[in-house]
């Protein structure tokens, strides 16, 4: 069987997506014969053809779609024509839609592991308890809810408002750096971090 579904109109350099008229495939010829339709000695086929299309679209990488139109462009020597497109890059706002809609719940320690260690000791510090300082108490016992709450369960879902508000938090508080929690919240999901 002829596949003419691949085939694109040419007609004085210029490529146009038109099928090839019923006439033809019915008629089950070749598609080496449609690329020039002069010898059906028909006038107003004079001048052109249906010439098969090779798509040279590139593979799309993670977070990545097709932009724009598809170009085709003769490929004479061949009698084909190519068929590209644009690659383009997500946005920020994209990925996160995107990774909004997956399930992205991972482990209570693959959360933990999310922080440097250096953040790690920095919580272990602030939650020393200062019975001197009144202001101190309370930013101890605020780190020690917050590390509470993030760290305790079967499962820490990344897609949650209310983790990614404690994860906030602790920026806020300046126990991580800021863009951090970004990084956290928003890092990509290892299989060794899911439950």
């Amino acid at each position: 069987m002829i596949d003419y579904r691949n085939c694109v109109k040419v007609k004085d350099g210029v490529v146009t997506r038109e099928p090839v008229p019923e006439f033809l495939t019915n008629s089950q010829i070749p598609i080496d014969q449609i690329a020039d339709l002069t010898w059906l000695n028909i006038p107003e086929f004079a001048g052109y053809g249906w010439w098969p299309v090779v798509n040279q679209w590139p593979e799309l990488g993670k977070y990545q779609s097709y932009d724009g139109e598809e170009v085709l462009t003769i490929d004479a020597a061949n009698t084909v024509v190519i068929s590209t497109i644009a690659v383009r890059d997500w946005t920020a706002a994209e990925i996160k839609s995107y990774k909004m809609a997956q399930n992205r719940r991972i482990t209570p320690t693959a959360l933990r592991y999310r922080f440097t260690d250096d953040e790690k000791v920095g919580f272990e510090l602030a939650m020393l308890d200062d019975p001197t300082s009144p202001a101190g108490r309370q930013a101890a016992a605020t780190m020690r809810a917050l590390q509470k709450d993030l760290f305790v369960g079967g499962q820490a879902d990344l897609n949650s408002p209310a983790l990614q508000a404690r994860v906030q938090q602790l920026e806020t508080l300046g126990a991580i750096a800021a863009g951090r929690a970004e990084e956290i919240i928003w890092g990509e999901i290892e299989p060794r971090e899911v439950p």
